[in-house]
This record gives structure tokens, sequence and C-alpha cells, in this order.
């Protein structure tokens, strides 16, 4: 489930049309003795995009995650940070 998800937020078309590779960098996925996860989303961005980009990601993560599918795997926080490239 999550690998579909990553996948397509992975390509992205420019404003001329050009397929462009996002940012993701790092997924860490942790979990306890009850089976509750924590997704830690590491990415790289050059700095004068990252808030907008990291503002679009934690959008579509937000979404993702509160999906019904998603909602079964009782994933109970995600991280996301930036490193300028």
């Amino acid at each position: 489930m999550f690998e579909d998800a990553i996948q397509g937020w992975e390509r992205v078309s420019d404003a001329d049309g050009v397929l462009q590779y996002k940012f993701w960098h790092e997924l860490v996925i942790h979990t306890n003795q009850t089976q509750d996860l924590m997704f830690m989303v590491y990415v790289q961005s050059p700095q004068e995009t990252a808030e907008a980009r990291m503002k679009r990601l934690d959008e579509e993560l937000k979404v993702f995650f509160e999906s019904e599918e998603a909602k079964k795997c009782q994933i109970i926080s995600i991280y996301t940070k930036v490193t300028h490239m």
C-alpha cells in the first residue's frame, strides 16, 4: 500500500511537461509492541523550493493517511524533515 502511494508522489511534470522526480530521500517506519506505526519521511530539496514542496507533501500525506485503507494500518504519527541540497 505505501509503495504505491510513494511511487505516485515521486513523479511530477514541470511547467514544460518534462517528467521530473521529487525529493524523497529516506522513509523510516517504526513500530511498537501494539503494532502502531510511526513514519519518518526525510526529503531533499533546494532551499528556494523547500517550503512549497514540503507543504504539498504534508497535504498529500495527510490525505493518504486519513484514507480508510491507511487507517487500518494503525499509523499514529508522521514526521517530515527536509534537508537542503
